[in-house]
């Protein structure tokens, strides 16, 4: 009864505008993380090319950064890790027709990228680093006849170790949509969502178990979906996931969460979604009380569930946008809340917390450019695609040139006057045989290198 006294009282939640996208564009679902100091790192893609933009709380003022450029980024946050010292590690697909898994991730001097080579279902993996920040990966592979269920540990440099976990026979795609994972206490987890089952796996003490967490074959039109895990201080899992559509309302939410006596599954009920891939995260807090957003027409609400009960109940409002969505909650270690979701028809992002050392303002300040060059997919096929930032410093003749291993210039991109700011390019490479070159920007007083593949 205690945990039910302190968890309904109402928190005074604040609330800041991170971003406002015009009408034409639509912003992508977000990635919220809290670093060691428990302050927020807000990971999304913005605009016609998807450019990386991480807002951050430093402790005492909010921070913009555009460190990468890309695009297929995730909207899930099972593919965006800090590791123990607080460098932000992202795994995305660079896109139709590429192999593998590009895995950007900062350093203390500056960004690198570890690169997993194999062909994949797109959309169909998992990736999280576990407690002595080890990357793995959860993906479905092709091969001639079958579709296979893998898991990719990363040893050192480009080594990649790999095991099967499931087969799938006689799918022309992948039979996987949702995939999700994480970890904890030297755990790991992994989830995904068939056309018919939901399955939860786990990997202990050198060993796999898989458990059949749902059967959803034949009660609804459409049982894939996505699906989101988390795991509590007694290492037990929860999953949310929206595998039922019956009408124009939408998804019809689940939930499902494991304890001693096994899984127990049940609706959330009265609760549709139109979106069954980027509206499901739940939250934990440290007495295994488990919260979640939900929102209607008169604004965004935190929900509570008990253990044991089969009910949500409506804990107090967040917000009052009407139309919010695709929302990620995080609890800190202090017990405060965080959340991020789009609203304004998916036009503006928006974090609120009751977290009241973070502050709020009217809008954030814009980064300021600094030289700098990002480029993918890398390695490209038929298109590269590029982002620069010129500083104020370096107005003036800037150019950008392509130059073969040999240090020879085959493509000048351009060399004119520029002024300050951010710039996105596209540049055909069909012409180019295959092979490594660097591409190479050039300002009034710095100069920054590329490495590029080209097939």
């Amino acid at each position: 009864m205690t945990g039910t006294l302190v968890f309904l009282c109402l928190a005074q939640w604040h609330s800041v505008v991170l971003d406002t996208f015009p009408s034409i564009y639509i912003l992508s679902p977000s990635v919220l993380l809290l670093n060691s100091d428990g302050y927020p790192i807000v990971i999304y893609k913005r605009g016609p090319c998807d450019t990386l933009e991480i807002v951050s709380w430093t402790g005492s003022e909010w921070e913009r950064e555009r460190p990468l450029y890309g695009y297929e980024f995730p909207g899930i946050r099972d593919k965006a890790y800090l590791d123990s010292v607080d460098h932000l590690w992202i795994a995305y697909s660079p896109g139709v027709g590429a192999d593998g898994i590009l895995i950007p991730h900062r350093t203390d001097v500056g960004w690198d990228t570890l690169l997993f080579p194999d062909t994949i279902s797109q959309y169909s993996y998992g990736f999280l680093l576990d407690s002595v920040d080890v990357s793995h990966l959860f993906y479905v592979n092709y091969n001639e006849n079958d579709r296979v269920l893998r898991h990719a540990c990363h040893q050192e440099d480009t080594v990649w170790v790999r095991e099967t976990l499931a087969v799938f026979s006689g799918f022309p795609y992948s039979p996987v949509a949702g995939m999700a994972s994480c970890s904890l206490a030297g755990i790991l987890y992994y989830a995904y969502v068939t056309l018919d089952l939901l399955i939860c796996g786990q990997l202990e003490n050198g060993a796999w178990s898989e458990d059949t967490v749902d059967d959803v074959a034949g009660l609804g039109d459409f049982a894939m979906s996505g699906v989101e895990i988390a795991v509590d201080r007694w290492s037990l899992p929860h999953l949310r996931y929206a595998p039922y559509y019956y009408d124009v309302h939408g998804y019809k939410q689940k939930y499902a969460y494991r304890d001693t006596s096994g899984w127990h599954v049940e609706f959330i009920h009265g609760e549709y979604d139109q979106d069954p891939f980027y509206s499901l995260s739940v939250a934990i807090d440290s007495l295994g009380v488990v919260h979640r957003a939900k929102y209607d027409s008169t604004g965004v609400y935190r929900m509570v569930h008990y253990q044991g009960d089969t009910l949500w109940y409506e804990a107090e409002l967040i917000d009052t946008f009407p139309d919010a969505c695709c929302a990620q909650m995080v609890i800190d270690d202090q017990g405060y809340f965080h959340i991020v979701f789009n609203a304004d028809d998916r036009h503006k992002l928006i974090y609120a917390t009751t977290n009241p050392d973070i502050g709020v303002s009217e809008s954030l300040p814009e980064p300021k450019p600094g030289l700098s060059l990002s480029v993918a997919p890398n390695p490209a096929k038929g298109l590269l695609k590029l982002q620069f930032s010129i500083p104020l410093e370096d107005e003036g003749l800037v150019s950008l040139k392509i130059y073969d291993v040999s240090g020879r210039c085959v493509q000048t991109v351009f060399s004119e006057k520029k002024e300050a700011g951010y710039y996105d390019l596209s540049i055909p490479t069909s012409s180019f045989s295959a092979g490594t070159y660097f591409l190479r920007l050039e300002a009034r007083t710095k100069a920054k290198t590329e490495k590029i593949i080209l097939r």
